[in-house]
């Protein structure tokens, strides 16, 4: 359960990341 979650925050912060830049 917490790789999901891990994996998650991992795609949000991927796509955050582009959207902030």
């Amino acid at each position: 359960a917490q790789q999901g979650k891990r994996l998650r925050l991992s795609l949000i912060d991927g796509l955050s990341s582009p959207l902030v830049e």
